[in-house]
């Protein structure tokens, strides 16, 4: 997720792992936004299905631009 400099949060496309309990899985992004990038996290989500059951937010970064 990110936060541009009008104040809006982009929510971007998620990833997923879905080889269930103790598997894990990574990716390489990255983001641009025409609007800027005043900071960035990662949003953790857990799905039952398709039913959104849990989340949690990683730390805020702030651009250091």
């Amino acid at each position: 997720m990110t936060k541009q400099r009008d104040g809006d949060i982009h929510y971007w496309s998620l990833h997923k792992n879905t080889g269930g309990s103790g598997t894990t899985a990574g990716w390489n992004t990255s983001a641009t936004d025409s609007q800027g990038i005043v900071s960035a996290w990662v949003r953790g989500e857990l799905y039952d299905g398709s039913t959104l059951v849990g989340l949690c937010d990683g730390e805020k970064r702030t651009n250091p631009d």
